[in-house]
């Protein structure tokens, strides 16, 4: 499982990732996050938001709803 600490490292690795335009790495990371943290609200925005620069409107609604429960 990963830490908490070890999910913010993730987190930053992804947003690298996306700067540069690497969309699906990046998802891959946060989903990664996501399955090991269910809770983590931040990993689950960023899903969100990765999903909709790919088009993805089912899982950016998806990741949303995990954001506002």
């Amino acid at each position: 499982a990963l830490s908490s600490d070890n999910a913010e490292v993730k987190l930053l690795e992804a947003q690298i990732l996306a700067g540069r335009g690497e969309l699906q790495g990046a998802l891959a990371i946060v989903q990664q996050i996501v399955a090991e943290e269910p809770r983590n609200l931040v990993a689950w925005s960023y899903k969100a938001e990765i999903s909709r620069a790919i088009g993805n409107r089912d899982d950016m609604f998806d990741a949303y709803g995990h954001v506002i429960e």
